[in-house]
């Protein structure tokens, strides 16, 4: 722990240890209880936090209405307790990933281009290197302690790079052998599309053209088979869609008004 090395004992007692940590805290800005300091917020506080960050005054117009809206959609959109621990964690995916990747294939489907849409959802939990020390999101579907997040095997942000390029990324890259074949499933998809723009093979995948009736139909890439899938992320992002069409840098950038 940063700082713990400043106090006058090496061997501490569990009371001390609470000492030196409470101390941390402390110069971390905690100033009372863990139950209700700002600082050791539940995850409904982390989302309204995030919330409030991404719809101010310059983004939507009436932003009270707009952060009251988006946090009471995900406040009720799953029930489920373990699900609840992660609901600031899909917002964030949501808001920064998701909700612009639709936003993008129907701007682009509209200005006439040939639209692949797809999800990567596969990955090697073995293959993320140091960093898999740390990931919350890697190996499989169980619990990691009774208070933290779900543990579960998905791919990170540039996953499906690997498969493309054959680097690492966020680390070195040794590929076993259903890595080797997803390798070759990517890399035979992207060089059709740069060839012919059309990434399926006869016989190999089923990799529908994107629909502007039907956004949200998508081809989900995993291992041993692809497949279209009909809903995306759950259809979170549907609804994230459709408010940011209200966001005041979105008709600015797509439309060319900003009221």
């Amino acid at each position: 722990m940063s700082g713990s090395a400043h106090v006058p004992f090496a061997i501490r007692s569990s009371e001390n240890q609470a000492a030196v940590s409470l101390e941390y805290a402390k110069n971390k800005g905690f100033t009372g209880s863990a139950f209700s300091d700002p600082y050791f917020t539940t995850a409904d506080d982390v989302l309204k936090k995030k919330i409030l960050m991404e719809y101010k005054e310059d983004v939507v117009e009436n932003p009270e209405k707009y952060q009251k809206e988006v946090f009471d959609y995900y406040m009720n959109y799953n029930k489920d307790f373990n699900e609840k621990k992660l609901i600031a964690v899909r917002y964030t995916g949501d808001s920064i990933f998701n909700a612009g990747v639709l936003l993008a294939a129907e701007s682009l489907k509209n200005h006439g281009n040939t639209v692949f849409f797809y999800v990567f959802d596969y990955c090697n939990p073995d293959g993320f290197g140091p960093i898999g020390n740390i990931l919350p999101f890697k190996g499989s579907d169980e619990m990691l302690s009774p208070i933290s997040q779900l543990k579960i095997s998905v791919p990170t942000h540039c996953s499906e790079l690997r498969y493309i390029l054959g680097e690492g990324v966020y680390s070195k890259f040794e590929p076993n052998y259903q890595d080797l074949e997803m390798m070759d499933y990517m890399t035979t998809a992207f060089t059709n599309f740069a060839k012919y723009g059309n990434p399926n093979t006869a016989g190999l995948m089923n990799w529908e053209n994107y629909e502007l009736n039907n956004d949200s139909r998508h081809f989900h890439i995993t291992f041993p088979e692809s497949q279209m899938r009909q809903e995306f992320h759950e259809g979170r992002c549907q609804f994230l869609k459709e408010t940011n069409k209200r966001n005041k840098g979105y008709l600015e950038i797509f439309f060319g008004k900003n009221n």
